[in-house]
């Protein structure tokens, strides 16, 4: 009987070992993936419950290696709103309401950084 199970365990470790091991490119899909997961909600951690000056500097360095997303520039624009930096996230919200991508909402958030620095008429012409 011991035989048997040697036999058994030896053919499903060779079985095992004989299967395709997965290329470094599926691997680093794979990785991308749960790492997309992992950021968004580092985003929205940053975003509610984050020092806001700590929440500007992760933005500031995710939208730096990664110009392209409009999530990330949104999220320091907020950011710098929590930190009181009007004038700053105006900035970064002019940059987000130009874009392709731009929703209404971007619009009159780009118009209250005006508002908060003070921008009265420039805050109008946006919301117009």
């Amino acid at each position: 009987m011991r035989h048997a199970r040697f036999a058994l365990c030896l053919a499903g470790t060779l079985g095992l070992a004989a299967c395709q091991q997965p290329t470094g490119a599926e691997v680093d899909k794979a990785l991308d993936d749960v790492n997309v997961i992992d950021a968004t909600n580092l985003n929205d951690i940053m975003l509610t419950v984050a020092d806001p000056e700590e929440a500007v500097q992760y933005f500031t360095r995710a939208s730096a290696k990664k110009p392209d997303r409009i999530d990330l520039k949104r999220g320091l624009a907020k950011s710098l709103v929590r930190a009181k930096r009007p004038s700053d996230a105006a900035k970064v919200w002019a940059m987000v309401a130009t874009s392709a991508e731009a929703t209404n909402e971007d619009k009159v958030a780009y118009a209250d950084a005006l508002i908060r620095d003070g921008q009265w008429d420039e805050a109008a012409k946006v919301l117009e």
